[in-house]
């Protein structure tokens, strides 16, 4: 990592610039804060704290979920004074509504913080922040919004309203789709003083069950239970009804809220691009899910089968936009055939590429999770791969666990404290290792 001090010289100087034409997930860096060197946040400063009035710490305890293993304890002694934000600036060539998602928690209730965006160029500078009250110590998703013109450049930021203190954890920046991961969140634009918990909006603004012929074969409600979520603290759960079947189908779908830029909007001026939609669905019967990505008035359906309890990753089919209007909406429709069956739905993605770019996409072997880590009794396995084997060996190369069933938990209990290394193959043939530690 780059010094602490030279990268707040570089804070106004050096920008990330967005490629308009490749999808990038997240345009900030270091965004789960995993990244430390002695006590500094690769990717992160603190910005007019001259006499030190806030400072930030690495946080393993107080995370977001137990998918995180890092977040950010950051404290203030003063208003307006050392603001916690991106140690390089983002330049923007591709104008549209950009989403800043946080989780955020207080240490203590009834207390405020300003998040939101500085945005340039230097030396005339403006903002663009949100206040947000605190009534509890509740985990909490935020998501500001701000409507980016063409060689805006911007800095995401938190700014202290108080001496205070707030955990922070798993920020991102992007376009596409606000709030996919179906948590419920304050989601506001420029300059919104948000005084209450009222302001939080729940799922409901952002999906919908659907009528399908005319009739109602589903019902949609909210998850909390943490082994039906995949990312987070919720996911939605559809239920069909006993009558349910292909010609009566339950239907999920992304509402048409404008106010807050639900449907993303097929930019004015791209060059030809194409686009791809997923999303992870699980349920407790092996079952099929047929995925529709609508990009304006075409219907792109694809189905996939799903095995019984396991999160699979499904894609939708690659939709050419070289001809597509401009402010065309681009949003998914879930629909489901098998009757009196539960789905669970998390974390819907929306990609876009240039042409050609897109076609090859499948199962990607790197999402598959370990949780927690570090872990103390029980090892937890998430893929949307099948697998066939996974092996647990200490850093001397010696087999220590080896099992072909039963792969979404590993009793480690009975190993000795230290690293270790987990490899897990797949039904195709891929292997992928990864370390964790056993406490």
């Amino acid at each position: 990592m780059r010094n602490f001090y030279f990268l707040t010289f570089l804070f106004l100087s050096f920008s990330i610039y967005l490629n308009a034409q490749e999808k990038t997930e997240n345009y900030l860096p270091n965004a789960e804060f995993d990244t430390w060197d002695t006590g500094s946040l690769t990717g992160w400063t603190l910005e007019n704290n001259g006499s030190n009035e806030s400072s930030y710490a690495q946080e393993t305890t107080n995370t977001h979920s137990n998918l995180s293993t890092n977040s950010v304890l950051y404290t203030a002694t003063e208003s307006n004074k050392g603001y916690f934000t991106t140690s390089n600036s983002i330049t923007i060539n591709e104008p549209g509504r950009y989403f800043f998602g946080f989780w955020i928690k207080a240490t203590v209730a009834n207390t405020t913080i300003k998040a939101g965006y500085k945005i340039g160029p230097p030396g005339s500078f403006t903002y663009s922040m949100a206040t947000i009250q605190f009534n509890d110590t509740d985990w909490k998703y935020m998501i500001i919004f701000y409507d980016a013109v063409e060689g805006d450049i911007i800095i995401p930021r938190f700014s202290p309203t108080s001496a205070s203190s707030f955990y922070i954890d798993d920020v991102s920046l992007s376009q596409g789709n606000p709030n996919s991961s179906a948590e419920s969140s304050i989601h506001r634009g420029n300059g919104l003083y948000l005084d209450s918990p009222t302001n939080f909006v729940d799922y409901t603004y952002y999906f919908a069950h659907q009528v399908y012929n005319n009739g109602n074969y589903g019902a949609l409600s909210l998850e909390d239970n943490i082994d039906n979520v995949h990312s987070g603290l919720h996911s939605l759960k559809y239920v069909t009804t006993s009558d349910a079947s292909s010609t009566q189908r339950g239907v999920l779908v992304f509402k048409d809220n404008d106010s807050f830029g639900i449907r993303y909007l097929h930019p004015t001026t791209t060059t030809a691009r194409e686009y791809q939609g997923s999303v992870w669905v699980k349920s407790p019967t092996a079952t099929s899910v047929k995925f529709n990505l609508k990009v304006g008035t075409s219907n792109n359906f694809s189905d996939t089968a799903i095995p019984a309890n396991q999160w699979t990753k499904i894609y939708s089919q690659v939709v050419d936009a070289t001809s597509l209007a401009a402010d065309s909406k681009i949003y998914p429709i879930l629909q489901f055939a098998e009757p009196s069956t539960t789905y669970y739905v998390d974390d819907y993605y929306l990609n876009w590429a240039s042409l050609g770019t897109l076609s090859t996409q499948t199962f990607d072997i790197s999402s598959i999770k370990i949780y927690p880590n570090p872990a103390d009794n029980i090892l937890n396995i998430k893929s949307n791969i099948d697998l066939t084997e996974i092996q647990i060996n200490n850093l001397l190369g010696q087999k220590i666990i080896c099992k072909t069933d039963n792969f979404e938990t590993i009793n480690v209990s009975n190993l000795s404290k230290g690293m270790y290394i987990i490899t897990m193959k797949t039904i195709n043939g891929q292997s992928t290792s990864k370390r964790f530690l056993k406490k």
